[in-house]
């Protein structure tokens, strides 16, 4: 550990010091002349999302899921045995953790790319 990171964990940073004194020094408002009202109408108005576009990807999303189970035969039944399995206690193939596996990944990185997202 450098000193810089034991010292800011113990709470004694100088510049934390500073900052809190300069805080205790300033009045509550300081005037800006409507410096920030001209600033906030000069900016570009916000991009919007229509309201049918969330749900529009939710549907797509449960298609995609609901092709990939009829088009590959016999998975929607391992899965849901594979779920009995974990409920009940039984032993879980390796072909069964796989798709767990396989689903969880997809759905993280789907989650993933929506949060990360620039629109």
């Amino acid at each position: 550990m450098t000193a810089t990171h034991t010292a800011a964990e113990e709470g004694n940073d100088w510049l934390d010091d500073v900052l809190r004194a300069d805080a205790h020094d300033r009045a509550d408002y300081i005037g800006d002349d409507g410096f920030t009202a001209r600033v906030m109408a000069a900016l570009p108005a916000g991009r919007w999302t229509p309201a049918w576009r969330k749900p529009l990807i939710l549907a797509a999303w449960a298609c995609v899921a609901l092709a990939a189970l009829i088009a590959v035969p016999g998975i929607a039944d391992r899965l849901l045995r594979g779920i009995a399995a974990l409920i009940f206690g039984h032993r879980l193939s390796v072909t069964d953790v796989g798709a767990v596996l396989a689903m969880l990944v997809i759905a993280t990185w789907s989650g993933i790319f929506f949060a990360a997202r620039t629109d």
